[in-house]
């Protein structure tokens, strides 16, 4: 089965998300936090669906940021 268009936008998120993550000034920046909250509130999911994946794009962030 195709992904519908809200598993998309969420695919799109985390590809844009992850791009900046990657082109970054600085990595360690708590603006990307605050980034991952707005990006993911702008989607308007639902309440529960929206903490899941702030949560889970925010563990991905903490992963890539301490690797060095």
């Amino acid at each position: 089965m195709k992904p519908n268009e809200q598993q998309k936008k969420i695919c799109e998120l985390i590809k844009s998300q992850a791009s900046f993550w990657m082109n970054s000034n600085d990595i360690d920046s708590p603006t990307h936090l605050c980034d991952i909250d707005e990006e993911v509130a702008n989607l308007e999911l639902e309440e529960e669906m929206e903490s899941e994946l702030s949560f889970a794009l925010k563990e991905l962030y903490l992963i890539v940021k301490v690797m060095k």
